[in-house]
């Protein structure tokens, strides 16, 4: 299981006798193992990011999967927009000091829950496989165990990505997706340009180092809750690499898959501010 916490830390003035007119809190939050972009926030005002903005709530399980970070979401092609988004900070001015103890403590409890939840998400175990025709369905006694692990989807970089959207500085202590070049393996499958850093992923750090059940082939990873097979990815013994291909190569699918990302990471993605629709990778684990 993944050492999933969240880590808060709070800003407030240091006078605390009730005198002043309003008190203003900040907390941020640092997300180890699961998103920092924990806070919430209704867009007012979408021109000037941030401005106006209202805060809602603590994220739950569902919001870091379908909220966009730091801002809305907002369509080109229809020009409707998502008026929610997630951030990594809080600031809100409350009447009393009482009402900022309030406010931190809900905070506290809030991301706890969250943290809970996630990490119940995180010990999905398949419990049945069927085998499926026009008559019945026909329960196979003999399934796999199977765990289902949540991957980060962004590059492991804190430097800009180029103009096409690539790695130009990677920082392999960074969780999320590395160049080839970067990592040491005995064999690199060929026409793969990127590994996931599982340096920076505990739990899968450690199920690989006890090593995956062979063949590797059996193991799979869903893009966005696809699965494209060998077309996309591989996996072997030694980690998890991502193909180099062109998105326009799934564009006459037999089986009706969508277009995806060139990347892991969405095309519009921002190094520091995220995109306006992230992706959803899983690792599908045998046993």
């Amino acid at each position: 299981m993944k050492d999933v916490k969240i880590q808060l830390t709070r800003y407030d003035v240091a006078k605390k006798d009730n005198s002043l007119g309003s008190y203003p809190l900040v907390v941020r939050a640092i997300g180890y193992n699961i998103e920092s972009e924990i806070f919430i926030y209704h867009a007012i005002n979408t021109e000037t990011p941030y401005s106006g903005d209202v805060f809602e709530a603590v994220a739950t399980p569902n919001h870091m999967e379908e909220l966009p970070k730091n801002k809305p979401f907002i369509s080109s092609i229809t020009n409707e927009a998502l008026p929610y988004y997630r951030r990594d900070q809080l600031e809100v001015v409350c009447r009393s000091v009482k009402e900022i103890n309030d406010i931190w403590e809900s905070l506290k409890n809030e991301a706890s829950k969250l943290v809970a939840d996630y990490k119940a998400l995180e010990e999905l175990k398949q419990t049945e496989v069927v085998d499926v025709d026009d008559r019945q369905s026909i329960v196979k006694e003999d399934a796999l165990n199977s765990l289902i692990s949540s991957l980060y989807t962004d590059p492991a970089t804190s430097v800009d990505l180029s103009e096409s959207g690539e790695i130009a500085t990677a920082d392999p202590k960074t969780p999320g997706w590395l160049p080839i070049a970067e990592g040491s393996f005995n064999s690199v499958p060929k026409h793969t340009k990127l590994y996931y850093n599982l340096d920076a992923h505990s739990s899968l750090r450690q199920l690989f180092k006890e090593g995956i059940k062979k063949p590797s082939s059996i193991h799979r990873l869903l893009l966005n809750g696809y699965d494209y097979s060998l077309a996309m990815y591989i996996v072997t013994e030694e980690g998890i690499f991502w193909k180099d291909y062109e998105p326009l190569d799934f564009s006459n699918d037999s089986i009706g898959l969508p277009q995806p990302t060139k990347n892991p990471w969405a095309d519009d993605y921002v190094v520091g501010h995220g995109s306006s629709q992230t992706n959803a990778i899983s690792l599908i684990t045998y046993s």
